[in-house]
């Protein structure tokens, strides 16, 4: 018999997508209890998943029966909740990001090396099924050496969004670049591996916010090739895009703003005999779950085998290093040298 894990819901705001992948996925996962400072959405949460309510965090920490704390509150609280929740015995599945700084995140890693629970940190675009076909044809040679990324994030964001807890250094820890950007630098680095070499710039443009809404960003990856990222919340019609050029081929997303990893992704080889090889090898390719469910999906194979996290720590920290870069190079105009180590005046913290 298959092993049911309880879940505890902290936050339900993006929580109510979380939920609806635990439901997706009910043989492995059973929602018993959510959490939210605002008891009307607790209980209406709670109310759709048939489970308790609370207002209390500590008091969902202390409810024994529960195996998984899903974090979903604002960002300023994931470490504090992350290591409580260890501290209490529960795997954690944390919303990026994952932390404030780098000395969180190894604080977080620390924790979770001498804890047999487990921390998911949340980064399911990186698993749409057109980005799967680009890994798969990576694993297969197929792409050659990587060239150059651009990846676009190009929403839009109004005065009232900014009402509660965005746009705040205290309690979002930035703009745009940690909460809706973070994804599609995920993804690029999903594919490419860590930047080498960071060059921003940022600005307050679209709204009157304490933190950037409008970003440029120069790379240089590890693996030597290229990238250029952009993020703005001031586009009129929104767009996520991903554009890869390699040696061999080339692979471009559709543009769809929270979606854009899922199919139709295009591929075109370089001559016509490159296109044969892709189009036979994707007759091999088997797609795997994708998004929220499918982040869900293999954290529960992982627990279950023992095996690595579709996410790891160390992918949270890669991104929370790239944004300390960020803020750092257009801040004092330099460009940033990676890895960051913990002599960095970032290193703490990117905000005071």
């Amino acid at each position: 018999m298959e092993t049911k894990y309880r879940v505890g819901i902290a936050g339900a705001g993006i929580g109510w997508l979380h939920a609806a992948a635990f439901q997706e996925l009910g043989n492995w996962f059973e929602i018993c209890s959510v959490c939210d400072i605002n008891e009307a959405r607790a209980l209406n949460l709670a109310e759709t998943c048939g489970a308790k309510a609370t207002t209390d965090f500590q008091q969902l920490l202390e409810q024994k029966d529960l195996d998984i704390i899903d974090i979903c509150t604002p960002s300023y609280l994931h470490t504090q909740q992350t290591l409580a929740a260890l501290r209490a015995g529960k795997h954690v599945i944390l919303e990026k990001p994952a932390a404030g700084s780098l000395r969180e995140v190894d604080e977080m890693i620390a924790a979770d090396r001498s804890s047999e629970k487990r921390i998911l940190p949340i980064f399911q675009q990186r698993l749409g099924v057109g980005v799967q076909k680009l890994k798969f044809l990576q694993s297969r040679g197929l792409t050659g050496r990587a060239y150059l990324c651009v990846a676009e994030t190009a929403w839009r964001r109004r005065p009232e969004y900014y009402e509660t807890w965005h746009g705040r250094w205290a309690t979002e820890l930035g703009g745009p670049l940690v909460t809706l950007g973070i994804h599609a630098h995920d993804v690029a680095m999903h594919v490419l591996g860590p930047a080498k070499r960071v060059s921003a710039q940022i600005a307050t443009l679209v709204n009157p916010i304490e933190t950037e809404d409008c970003a440029a960003i120069s790379m240089q990856m590890e693996d030597g090739s290229m990238a250029s990222f952009s993020v703005t919340t001031g586009c009129a019609r929104e767009i996520t895009r991903h554009h890869f050029c390699f040696s061999r081929l080339s692979a471009e997303s559709n543009f769809e703003p929270y979606g854009n990893t899922s199919e139709p992704w295009t591929f075109s080889g370089d001559t016509p005999e490159i296109d044969q090889e892709i189009e036979q090898a994707l007759l091999e390719f088997k797609p795997l779950p994708e998004g929220i469910p499918g982040l869900f999906y293999r954290y529960y194979q992982a627990i279950e085998k023992g095996t690595e996290l579709p996410v790891t720590l160390q992918d949270a920290r890669r991104s929370i290093e790239l944004i300390t870069a960020i803020y750092y190079s257009a801040r004092t105009g330099q460009t940033v040298g990676l890895p960051i180590e913990s002599d960095h005046p970032y290193y703490n913290g990117w905000f005071e």
